[in-house]
């Protein structure tokens, strides 16, 4: 949880909308005011602090996965299309060995994370 309340009170990139919310109404005030009513939240668990934030330029994807040994699983993705304003050391890039604004940053979201997508 300190680390959530550490993550949420940090400045957020250029583009990027945040909002601690300490409850889950608060959460949902969040997401409508921004997406309007007609949304759906994808998740695993939910935590007493939910870091709020909303980012331009990117697309979320619902994907299904199957493992090595045949389980299968579904999980939310995120595409984050514009990634100029963000740190070059940033370890996406290293791993990737991409610059700042070359290529889109994708990447599965934990299972405690949610997902509001407008519909």
């Amino acid at each position: 949880m300190k680390n959530t309340i550490t993550v949420c009170e940090a400045p957020g990139i250029k583009g990027e909308e945040k909002y601690c919310a300490t409850a889950p109404e608060k959460m949902i005030d969040f997401t409508t005011s921004r997406f309007g009513n007609k949304v759906k939240a994808l998740s695993t668990d939910a935590y007493g602090v939910f870091n709020c934030h909303k980012v331009n330029d990117v697309k979320a994807y619902k994907v299904s996965l199957v493992g090595y040994d045949g389980t299968k699983a579904k999980a939310a993705a995120i595409c984050h299309t514009y990634t100029s304003s963000w740190n070059p050391k940033h370890l996406a890039f290293q791993a990737l060995t991409v610059k700042p604004g070359s290529a889109p940053i994708c990447h599965f979201l934990p299972e405690d994370h949610v997902v509001w997508v407008p519909y």
